[in-house]
Order: structure tokens, then sequence, then C-alpha cells
């Protein structure tokens, strides 16, 4: 930090307490916010082999104000957040990359933070990385306890992160891996489509609505072309469906949004199926697993791309920490996956998509086209 940018100062213990420059600072000027290169003690500072090493003078001003956010940095690897007596702490890991004795820490970290009567609504920690802005989890404060809802889990495990280890049956292992050599090339033509679509929920989302979509077909592998169609799946949420005099909902107004941008766009959709999230989240409280809707959601979020991922992860994540549960559950859906892999549509697909690859001049791995030839024999 250059020297000009540093405010120093001093702290130490003496007879009768602690003299701290900065307590005494605080003291005068009573901040309900503080940024700080150095964290309070107790909170995002622990020293691997030392232990806590933050300031005790600012932890002190903070058991005697109200103080509603600290953001923090210093120590890379305590990146994170914590809450406590109504005070949330921040630290968003480094920005830019930095080399350590046994290894070089990537950077592009930072924290987005959206406010509401100087309380946090939602804090996002988000990284950097050629030009793009990849969201990785999301922070918020419901009944009083500090919620994380992970949404990149790459991203959230190379920062050091850790997410329970996930098991899907064999035709799903190869299908995904079938899938992500795929979407190692993806089209131009997929990457507008997705661009559309985003435009799509976030504008219906300025209207007071959640939608997420599930990308089927082409667009699920990155190989879509001008003349493809868009197969989705639309999820919404039960507070959306207006009832009428008939006490139906009809065509809920989410959902009348979406085909109403679509129709705008002149975009070539089917929408193949809609879900309601909030109908997923009590099934998967309530361990059903007759519940048509839960079992197609686990099915998509096999086989699908999302859209507006973090809607979906709410209910995804509920579902990853019922793991018996969900194993039970996608054991179930082997009939399913049978008739998908036997379908002429289905094995025609990945015939369209290798030629689209050649014609582009990228040629086919030979242990991806034994895998492709595997997962089809079933």
């Amino acid at each position: 930090m250059p020297d000009n940018l540093q405010v120093s100062y001093s702290e130490d213990f003496q007879k009768g307490g602690i003299k701290s420059e900065a307590l005494d600072f605080f003291r005068k000027t009573r901040p309900n916010l503080l940024v700080l290169h150095q964290p309070p003690y107790g909170f995002l500072d622990v020293l691997p082999g030392h232990g806590h090493s933050g300031s005790h003078g600012i932890r002190d001003y903070l058991e005697e104000a109200e103080v509603k956010m600290v953001l923090s940095g210093h120590h890379h690897d305590q990146w994170g957040a914590a809450y406590a007596n109504g005070t949330v702490y921040f630290n968003p890991s480094n920005f830019g990359r930095t080399i350590e004795v046994s290894r070089v820490r990537p950077g592009g970290f930072f924290l987005g933070l959206s406010l509401d009567n100087n309380k946090v609504k939602l804090a996002t920690l988000s990284q950097l990385q050629k030009d793009t802005v990849y969201d990785v989890l999301d922070y918020q404060i419901i009944n009083e306890e500090l919620q994380m809802l992970v949404i990149d889990e790459k991203r959230y495990v190379r920062l050091g992160g850790k997410t329970p280890k996930v098991q899907h049956i064999e035709p799903i292992r190869q299908l995904q891996r079938i899938k992500s050599f795929f979407l190692g090339y993806e089209t131009p033509e997929t990457q507008t489509l997705i661009k559309e679509l985003r435009n799509i929920y976030r504008n219906i989302q300025k209207e007071g609505m959640d939608v997420a979509f599930d990308l089927l077909g082409s667009l699920s592998f990155g190989m879509a072309q001008e003349s493809s169609d868009m197969d989705l799946v639309v999820y919404i949420r039960s507070k959306d469906c207006v009832l009428d005099d008939e006490d139906t909902c009809g065509v809920p107004r989410p959902l009348a949004a979406v085909f109403k941008a679509l129709e705008e766009r002149g975009l070539n959709v089917e929408v193949c199926d809609s879900l309601d999230l909030d109908r997923l989240k009590q099934a998967i409280q309530e361990k059903d697993l007759q519940d048509g809707q839960l079992q197609r959601f686990i099915f998509y979020r096999l086989v699908c791309r999302p859209i507006n991922l973090r809607l979906i992860k709410s209910v995804e994540n509920l579902l990853l920490k019922k793991e018996g549960f969900r194993l039970e559950m996608e054991k179930g859906l082997k009939e399913y996956l049978d008739i998908l892999v036997s379908s002429v549509r289905h094995v025609s697909s990945f015939e369209k998509y290798k030629v689209r690859l050649r014609e582009r001049g990228i040629n086919i791995d030979p242990d991806v086209e034994e895998a492709i030839r595997n997962y089809l024999r079933g």
C-alpha cells in the first residue's frame, strides 16, 4: 500500500486496559460503517499457526457502538462473512493476483453490496476473469442468521471453500462428461441466445417476478445454430400465481411475461415444462418421493443448463443437504434415462453436434467418441 494512503495507528496493552489510537479515533467520530485493512479481533482474522491476530481496540469499539457493517482485508485466506450482534463482517479476499511461498493465488475477487435502510440486503462475492464477472456466492441476513448460497461451485472450491461431494448414477456421470466436452466449443449462436434469455429474466425481475430457465437440446450442449429451436423449462414461484374468479391460476404472470418477451424478440421457442420452486422446496422438506414436479426437477438438473442459476440453486442446495433422499430419487429416474438414451432424437442429436464441430475444423477426441458410444449403448 502506498505510504500516502496508509493510516497507521499504535495499539498496546497497558495497566488498566488497552491503549489504542484506532479506538480513540472511533470514539470521537462514531462511525457505523468501518472500512479497514486490519480486521477486528475475532472476526476473519485467524493467522495459521498463531490464532486470532486482529485489532483489540477496534473490537472494543464494536462492543460499545452500533456498527452495521465492517469491511476488512489483510488475510487473503480469511475471505468470507460473519455476523454477530447485529454487525455483519466481510472480507472479499484479494482483487489482484498474489505470489506466495507455496503457490500463486488467483485474484479478481470483489464484493458487491445491496443495502436497504443501512442494512445489508444482499452481498455477492464475485470474480473478474478475462473481462467477465462470475458470481461465486451470495450472503444474506435472514431471521437474524447469516445464510450463504453457493452459485459457482468450481470457483468457490478454487477459492478454498468446501462443497459436499455429489455422487450420480453411471449414465448421468457419462452424460455430464460428454456435455462438458461440447460446452468447451460453444457456438457464438449459443452465446447470443443465452444473452437474450438473461435479458428476459432480468427484465421480468424488474417487474417484481422471479423466473429462471433450464435449457434442453442443442442450447444445453452449447451447439445451437441460428436455425436451432430453443427448448425451455421455466421455473416460477407460487406467489406469482394470481387466482381468478373461478379459483384457477391460468397462465401465471411470470410465465405470461416470458411468452410475451419471447414473442417480442421473435425467438423460436418451445416451453416444455413449468415448475413451481416453492412447491419443490416443500416436496424436498417432506421427502415426497411421489411428487411429479420434484422428479422432473431432479431430471432437468442432471441433464440441463441453467439460466438464472441463483434462483434454481436455492432449491437445488436444499436437495443436496438430503443426500440419501436425493440418491433414492435419482435411482428412480433410471427408467426415464433409459427412454431418453434409446430415443432416435437423442441419438441423432449427438451425430448433429459432432458434425457441427467437424464443420468448424474441431476434432473430437477418440475417448470422447468412445464415451458417447458407451453412453448411447446404455
